[in-house]
């Protein structure tokens, strides 16, 4: 019985360090200038995306890049953000890691983005130790 009290604060110290945390998008660092590298500047109507990595340890040490429409947009460090502009329409957002010792194309994953002129649509970039997620917030 006595075992059990001190595994399962344990295991749960365990579990959350597999996780990451959100961070709000006012105190989410602008990624590096040299890591942004599309969807800047759109002419005419447009809409912002803005893109939030979580903080924590996993995959701390490596860049998560943002795709969309396949095309990489930019890279991301943990506790980073970037703003796109993105014209009225459907998009596929999607990220992975950029390097095949953090998971490769194998991690990569997208979701469906409709922007319309005016928007500023908010998503963060989650990972668990088996997956990593694109989370829409408010």
């Amino acid at each position: 019985m006595r075992k059990g009290l001190f595994l399962a604060p344990a295991l749960t110290a365990l579990l959350a360090a597999c996780s990451t945390s959100p961070v709000s998008e006012s105190n989410a660092r602008p990624t590096q200038p040299d890591h942004v590298l599309a969807y800047q500047t759109a002419s005419g109507a447009h809409g912002d995306v803005t893109i939030t990595r979580d903080s924590g340890m996993m995959g701390a040490g490596c860049l998560l890049s943002v795709y969309v429409n396949g095309t990489e947009a930019a890279k991301l460090a943990t506790s980073e953000k970037v703003t796109l502009q993105l014209t009225p329409g459907r998009w596929n957002l999607g990220a992975g890691y950029t390097s095949a010792i953090c998971g490769g194309a194998s991690s990569r994953r997208a979701v469906q983005v409709v922007v319309e002129a005016g928007d500023h649509l908010h998503y963060r970039l989650a990972t668990t130790q088996d997956d990593l997620n694109i989370v829409a917030t408010d």
